[in-house]
């Protein structure tokens, strides 16, 4: 995260890591068949190729999508994204005033300045109108309507983007496949066992850091109780399958 500090008129960068996106593309989201064959089979499935289901013809198929949003939910966890803190707040505050503060001095420059300010510019022109953006966004992050602050938001779970892949496994594997998720716990070893902790081990090199190391029994088996009650009272029309791979 970057961390700037303030000395007077001066605007100094603390040293810190690029952020990088923790996800590709969703382009270059995929899968091998090898992988999806496996997972069939290991699921039973009656109707294989909805594994090899894409909801657009030009998109990886849903698996690989899956995944990548899964990414997506673990890394806006990790940031708080959800959740903004006094901390965040207060850097969002910031970036208000220096905004505010660079268009004020710009649109008060000589004209000579603006004129070679803007010449020396990439595309010849002066980011007032982006200078001006960046104050609005900003100070609309820095007044939340409704801010909650605290370390786990209520109505959340602690592992959610693990919480949104079971539901999209089940939906995948057991209402479009039409094969079996199952789980049950081990009495001796507390070892979990049964065809999800089986699909999340083949799953696991793709979301390396996303998947606990040791994942209690209950964090699966809440997602798979809620996924079971919506399907079981929503009419699903999920279309046609488009099997083909790219």
């Amino acid at each position: 995260m970057h961390k700037f500090r303030l000395k007077g008129n001066i605007l100094a960068k603390a040293d810190s890591p690029a952020l990088e996106r923790p996800w590709s593309r969703w382009e270059e989201a995929s899968l091998s068949n090898e992988l999806l064959d496996r997972i069939a089979s290991l699921v039973s499935a009656k109707n294989p190729s909805a594994l090899r289901r894409r909801t657009f013809r030009s998109y990886p198929v849903d698996l690989a999508l899956m995944i990548e949003v899964v990414w997506s939910i673990h890394h806006k966890q990790t940031i708080k994204f959800d959740n903004i803190t006094r901390r965040q707040i207060k850097q969002a505050d910031t970036i208000r005033q220096l905004s505010e503060e660079l268009e004020c001095a710009i649109k008060l420059s000589d004209d000579s300045v603006k004129l070679r300010l803007q010449a020396a510019t990439a595309r010849s022109r002066l980011p007032l109108d982006e200078i001006g953006d960046l104050a609005v966004a900003a100070r609309s992050v820095a007044k939340p309507s409704r801010a909650r602050i605290s370390h786990r938001p209520s109505g959340t779970f602690k592992h959610r983007a693990l919480d949104f892949l079971v539901s999209g496994l089940y939906a995948l594997i057991v209402v479009e496949a039409e094969g079996d998720m199952t789980l049950w716990q081990d009495s001796g070893t507390g070892r979990l066992c049964g065809t999800l902790p089986a699909v999340l081990g083949l799953l696991r090199p793709y979301l390396s850091g996303v998947l606990p190391e040791k994942i209690p029994f209950s964090t699966l088996y809440r997602p798979i109780a809620r996924a079971k009650k919506a399907h079981a009272s929503a009419k699903w029309d999920l279309g046609p399958l488009d099997t083909n791979l790219q």
